[in-house]
């Protein structure tokens, strides 16, 4: 039996037990990545035959644009606030207060002339744009008459109502005064009639004198009353026709303002047009002659 620790060592082999069989030196491997996809994306570049002119015609074009969709759209909210006034002054319950409240329509009145003013300081950059604009100036100036309208009504009904109490007053006057003179000459004796007494007869005379002194007061507190009527209704007629022409005034006056922004505003828009033609000139003829040269 041939033991292990007594063989030579040339019969052992060369590598240790516990060793591996094979060592190698560790490589690192590169991983190759793949190439990115080159995706060619086409550039254009401004040619260089579009002049400084056209350039500022698109510029200006642009910012009319946008001017005319600002204009538009503050245009649009005042006429919805317009439109809901409108909805606000048509409802029964409404009209009965505009009626009664003098106090609510005058808060109307100054809310429609607010949105009138605010329809004035609206910039016509456009005929369209004009147009619009006086057309809801109309509207707003069509609600103005018609509160004044409820307002004129009730005061006719009024007047009206005054009248006829002072005709019912007037009546029941007479047939009270006439009443008291039939009484009157029932009382009075006549020649020929027997008398008691001519103590009686006195009192008799007193108490005739005394009511007809009391008609007489009554006949003159009913005519300063009527009198007093008369004038106030006098007063309030004067007032309502200050008022109609105060009205006339006014809207003749906006009606002009309107006029004259709108001449304003076409004289405006000729002098930009006559400018902007002279600078399109002007660089036409320094294309002429950069093109000459």
């Amino acid at each position: 039996m041939d033991s292990p620790f007594f063989t030579p060592h040339t019969n052992l082999p060369s590598d240790p037990p516990y060793s591996s069989s094979a060592r190698g030196i560790p490589v690192r491997h590169h991983q190759t990545k793949a190439s990115p996809k080159v995706v060619s994306i086409p550039v254009h570049f401004v040619g260089s035959e579009r002049t400084r002119s056209e350039s500022a015609v698109k510029i200006q074009k642009n910012f009319r644009g946008f001017l005319v969709r600002k204009t538009v759209n503050e245009i649009a909210a005042i006429r919805k606030e317009v439109e809901e006034m409108e909805k606000r002054i048509r409802r029964e319950e409404s009209v009965e207060l505009l009626r009664r409240d003098s106090k609510e329509r005058l808060k109307v009145n100054e809310a429609l002339m607010s949105l009138v003013l605010r329809l004035d300081s609206v910039r016509g950059v456009d005929s369209g744009i004009r147009d619009c604009r006086k057309k809801m100036i109309k509207t707003a100036i069509a609600l103005q008459e018609a509160v004044d309208a409820i307002a004129a009504a009730d005061n006719e009904a009024e007047i009206v109502a005054e009248a006829v109490a002072d005709d019912a007053i007037r009546e029941s006057v007479d047939d009270v005064v006439e009443e008291k003179e039939i009484i009157y000459e029932n009382e009075t004796p006549f020649g020929g009639e027997e008398r008691q007494s001519e103590g009686l007869n006195e009192e008799n005379d007193d108490e005739v004198n005394s009511e007809v002194e009391k008609e007489k007061a009554q006949k003159r507190r009913n005519r300063d009353v009527m009198e007093r009527m008369m004038e106030e209704k006098e007063r309030m007629v004067g007032l309502m026709s200050d008022l109609v022409e105060r009205n006339e005034r006014q809207s003749r006056m906006i009606c002009s303002l309107t006029h004259r922004v709108g001449r304003l505003e076409r004289a405006l828009l000729f002098d930009r047009l006559m400018r902007k033609k002279r600078r399109h000139a002007a660089g036409i003829a320094n294309n002429s002659l950069n093109s000459s040269f």
